[in-house]
């Protein structure tokens, strides 16, 4: 069974809305593409040569916020599943499983990620 682990330190960011820009155009928030984008660069770090599982694949994601602050689980979830795909996965799509839980670590706080072939 193939599976790709890896952690991404810092506060984890939930995935933020579009918003609506000039001329009516939608676009993605700068903070949730940095995210999505340290994310990749995490999961490449600690599996040098990673290369996209094929077929159904679960995720197991353990999210721990420097704060309590109100924080959407799902909208966590969302900002790591963008932010691997085409690294861990071909698309989101491929995500027919996830195990998430949200806890606080003031001193350390980071994202912990499994993604395993089903």
């Amino acid at each position: 069974m193939a599976q790709i682990e890896f952690t991404v330190i810092g506060n984890p960011i939930p995935k933020a809305r579009p918003r609506l820009g000039k001329r009516n155009q939608t676009y993605t928030p700068q903070r949730t593409k940095n995210w999505e984008a340290e994310v990749g660069w995490a999961c490449k770090r600690d599996n040098p040569g990673v290369s996209p599982l094929q077929g159904d694949v679960s995720v197991w994601m353990e999210f721990y916020r420097s704060t309590r602050h109100k924080c959407d689980l799902d909208n966590l979830v969302k900002g790591v599943n963008d932010g691997l795909n085409g690294i861990a996965f071909e698309d989101d799509t491929q995500v027919i499983e996830i195990h998430a839980w949200l806890k606080y670590d003031k001193e350390h706080p980071r994202v912990e990620v499994k993604v395993q072939s089903i």
